[in-house]
């Protein structure tokens, strides 16, 4: 990962229109939680990386939700069936 993103990139990955996409990685640059990095070859081009700030509130958010037992059995559930689909696409290919 090159550890910064574009608003387009975050387009892609989102179900999100990119007005709704652009206002919120604008309201995140406001409160700390993102930086811009320049980039010199291209001025049109915005990258942005979380700040500390931001990864230190997802570390926090993620603890939580990890000391959460029910979220917890959920998460094995979902890494579980995560598994055993990507099992099942490799096999399909094998077969082919």
């Amino acid at each position: 990962s090159k550890g910064s993103f574009t608003i387009s990139e975050l387009i892609e990955i989102s179900e999100f229109s990119r007005p709704t996409v652009t206002n919120t990685v604008l309201e995140a640059l406001d409160m700390g939680y993102l930086e811009e990095l320049p980039d010199k070859a291209d001025r049109r081009r915005r990258d942005f990386r979380p700040t500390e700030p931001m990864l230190e509130a997802w570390r926090n958010y993620c603890n939580a939700l990890l000391a959460n037992q029910k979220f917890s059995q959920s998460l094995k559930l979902a890494q579980t069936l995560i598994s055993m689909r990507e099992l099942e696409a490799d096999k399909t290919q094998q077969d082919m």
